[in-house]
């Protein structure tokens, strides 16, 4: 049997539509309970904000929650610098997400400021259904494998035959587009929350999500 390898490669080019928002909600005091009550506050707050916009209540969840101390290195009279306990950091790190709209978006940042959670946030835009994104890729890479087999298969005089075998190697394949959406952490503070309402007004496109993957097939010919 004689038979012929072609590396297809699947190209899909799709439109976000999900946001994808990460807090990083951040609180500090020398005692440890003070520290974990500051950030349950804060949490809380911001909580009642969203639901105020028509978020559920569990629509923020947990990545990482963590509690360390802190240390500030302070020079003494002999000039020697010492490790000086500052305190407990109480470091909360959540995600949100939200269907797309350049409306939501802004309506959901404004909320954000408006709780005083001061959260360092970082936001992305993806697809909610990532394992039909990937589908999609796979096929386009089957598809082009095809097509540069019968190519081939024209111009060397032959025939296509059946896949005798698929050899794939499982990658991730990209679901965020390029585009980001920056904030100021200055905005998020609930004393700018009018700035914020003027600073996030304006219509944003994202860019369409740009994904790819290779597989080889190889195929008999006649």
């Amino acid at each position: 049997m004689r038979t012929i390898a072609v590396k297809g490669t699947g190209k899909v080019n799709t439109p976000p539509d999900t946001v994808e928002i990460s807090l990083n909600i951040r609180s500090k005091d020398k005692e440890y309970s003070k520290s974990v009550e500051k950030s349950n506050k804060k949490i809380d707050s911001l909580k009642s904000k969203l639901m105020e916009i028509r978020f559920d209540e569990d629509a923020l969840k947990t990545v990482n929650y963590n509690v360390y101390t802190e240390y500030d290195n302070i020079q003494n009279d002999k000039g020697v610098y010492q490790r000086v306990f500052s305190g407990y950091v109480c470091q909360h790190m959540m995600l949100l997400r939200l269907d797309f709209s350049s409306e939501r978006l802004n309506e959901t940042l404004i909320a954000i400021a408006e709780s005083g959670a001061d959260a360092e946030l970082n936001i992305s835009f993806t697809v909610r259904d990532r394992d039909a994104l990937s589908r999609k890729v796979l096929e386009s890479a089957v598809k082009n494998s095809k097509e540069k087999a019968k190519i081939i298969c024209k111009a060397a005089g032959m025939k296509l035959g059946t896949i005798q075998n698929i050899n794939y190697h499982v990658s991730d394949i990209n679901t965020v587009s390029v585009s980001r959406y920056e904030v100021e952490s200055a905005l998020m503070s609930s004393k700018r929350a009018v700035n914020a309402d003027m600073a996030m007004g304006a219509s944003f496109s994202p860019e369409d999500i740009e994904s790819g993957d290779e597989v080889t097939v190889l195929w008999e010919i006649e």
